[in-house]
């Protein structure tokens, strides 16, 4: 996964191409997330998928107390890391994954957002 920095201005820009935008907020002292970035984040199916529906992903670093991603994840409601966001094209809201999940959780939630053909 070709995973980018998050900022405000490459977010805007991503989400500006009309393709759906994941953001996983993470943290060099989080255990759990590191869970979440080596199962799930390190799957076949994952990043078989996140290629596939074309979605940008950006992995925000709230490592320092001042990060970056703080207030988008403040904006989100989130309360605590690992967090996901999936904003897809057109939708207001982003659709979000609390604490640790799995590969299954993550593919559930993108098959149901991908469009279907036909």
């Amino acid at each position: 996964i070709q995973w980018q920095p998050y900022t405000p201005d490459a977010f805007e820009t991503a989400r500006a191409t009309g393709k759906p935008v994941l953001v996983e907020f993470s943290a060099a002292w989080c255990l759990n997330c590191k869970y979440v970035e080596q199962t799930v984040y390190h799957d076949p199916r994952t990043v078989e998928a996140l290629h596939r529906l074309d979605i940008i992903p950006f992995r925000a670093d709230l490592t320092d107390e001042d990060s970056v991603g703080q207030h988008l994840l403040d904006q989100l409601g989130g309360t605590g890391i690992p967090f996901t966001a999936i904003y897809l094209p057109g939708a207001s809201k982003p659709t979000t994954i609390e604490s640790i999940y799995t590969t299954e959780t993550l593919l559930k939630l993108l098959d149901a957002s991908s469009p279907r053909s036909g």
